[in-house]
């Protein structure tokens, strides 16, 4: 509604600032990360807390498939599209409406016991009394340092990584390559590009709500609940990789869809890693956890949203046809980036466990 009502009258330049309430509120991401640590608190199975956060996630894929139809509606009521006001009233209703049922209506999940000791650690690092900035700093970095032995900087710093490169390939391609990529280089209308954005989201319905509960079911019968969720996110990493390559190359729309199928089967990647994160991590630190990553994510979309047209362009001025699909390569490689930071952080893990093990059973020989 704020848009609708001021944008006419910004600047051109503030556009780029678009992305700071996100970045500093949490947004959508901060909420998806909310929710997850809502239900590892309150189901016991790692694997039905993942599938049941699946088909949480893919409510925003029906909402890509039937909202733009509702909006369009909703702006050409007088047959003219004078109506735009409709639409951003609507919105905005929706949005306060969720704000309030997150304020007043969202309850608690953690178990009792370890909330009071979550608030009890938090109140110790306080300085009674004292609200000044230095005070608040010294809490920021005792709820951090507390935060940081539940994982370790090195493990929480390439997970930060991999949600960084994995969000930030992903919107390379849904915001911008899967419409301006078919435009400029297969010749489409604006209303075909648009036209394979809600095919994709059809896709990403069918795969957040199907198929990737599925997969964990599936994986959960030869892996643990864990080793299940690293093996989605791998193979998830590597379909994207591909995909996006392949996409960058396509010169036709027999390879650009199924190739566009393709990719987008791989998107599940960022919401696994975080069913992975959860396997690793106490109940007591997971919302601060996903919270931090989830900062992480924001910084991948305004990423996105800078790079992608500067990319593009230094594709187009090579004048080389293969070099358009430049975003499409970076995205890629930012795939690839992702699943390596992943391996690594399931290395250490493996590592910390075998230790774990070795020193139980040498502290078990010695006590025999």
């Amino acid at each position: 509604m704020s848009a609708f009502l001021v944008l006419a009258r910004l600047p051109i330049w503030t556009l780029y600032l678009t992305g700071l309430p996100g970045f500093f509120g949490g947004n959508f991401d901060t909420g998806l990360a909310v929710i997850f640590a809502s239900y590892s608190d309150v189901i016991p199975s790692q694997s039905e807390s993942a599938s049941l956060f699946f088909l949480t996630t893919s409510m925003q894929y029906v909402a890509q498939v039937v909202c733009p139809a509702i909006g369009a509606i909703l702006m050409n009521l007088d047959g003219k599209g004078g109506t735009p006001e409709i639409a951003y009233i609507l919105a905005f209703s929706g949005a306060l409406t969720s704000v309030c049922l997150a304020l007043f209506l969202y309850p608690e999940t953690l178990p009792k016991g370890v909330k009071n000791e979550t608030r009890a650690s938090n109140n110790s690092s306080r300085i009674k009394g004292d609200y000044s900035i230095c005070a608040w700093m010294k809490s920021v970095w005792s709820n951090l340092v507390d935060l940081m032995k539940g994982i370790g900087v090195g493990n929480m710093l390439l997970l930060g990584i991999s949600t960084f490169s994995v969000v930030t390939g992903t919107r390379f391609l849904d915001w911008y390559g899967l419409i301006q990529y078919p435009v400029i280089k297969l010749g489409w209308s604006l209303s075909m590009a648009s036209f394979s954005v809600s095919v994709q989201a059809v896709i990403m319905l069918v795969n957040f709500s199907i198929l990737l509960p599925l997969y964990v079911r599936v994986c959960g019968q030869y892996f643990s609940p864990s080793n299940a969720s690293l093996f989605i996110v791998y193979i998830s990493c590597l379909v994207l990789a591909v995909g996006a390559t392949i996409t960058g190359l396509s010169s036709s729309a027999i390879v650009f869809l199924p190739a566009m199928v393709a990719y987008s089967l791989g998107e599940g990647a960022a919401v696994t890693m975080q069913a992975y994160v959860a396997s690793l991590i106490d109940k007591s630190r997971l919302a601060r956890v996903m919270g931090m990553l989830s900062v992480a994510s924001i910084g991948g979309k305004m990423a996105a949203s800078g790079g992608f047209q500067k990319i593009l362009a230094i594709g187009l001025d090579t004048h080389q046809a293969n070099l358009v699909g430049l975003p499409f390569f970076v995205a890629a490689v930012l795939f690839l980036i992702a699943g390596t930071s992943i391996v690594i952080v399931a290395a250490r893990a493996l590592s910390i466990e075998r230790q774990k093990t070795e020193r139980e059973q040498r502290e078990t020989l010695l006590a025999s």
